[in-house]
């Protein structure tokens, strides 16, 4: 089921609509509580909230990614992304 949700999360993102920030946010957050869903889930909600305006959400779910793939390919990217985001908060 985290695998269908992430996917789903996915298809949303991709497509653009109206609606499908706020729904690509919801499925991820679905696939988030399946032990199936992909380390990927967490770098998307992170995106997602970020730009949903977000910035808490986004910085949990990003340091949440780093803390699960710590040999990511795009590690510098999301640790540069969550030190704006968290300059932002003013932590």
């Amino acid at each position: 089921m985290g695998l269908l949700a992430y996917f789903r999360g996915e298809a949303l993102r991709l497509r653009r609509g109206e609606e499908d920030l706020q729904g690509a946010i919801a499925s991820y957050q679905a696939a988030t509580r399946h032990p199936d869903a992909p380390v990927a889930v967490w770098r998307e909600l992170g995106d997602a909230s970020r730009r949903a305006g977000d910035t808490a959400g986004a910085v949990a779910a990003l340091s949440r990614y780093v803390d699960l793939a710590p040999n990511a390919q795009d590690r510098w990217l999301v640790e540069t992304t969550l030190k704006t985001l968290k300059q932002g908060l003013g932590t």
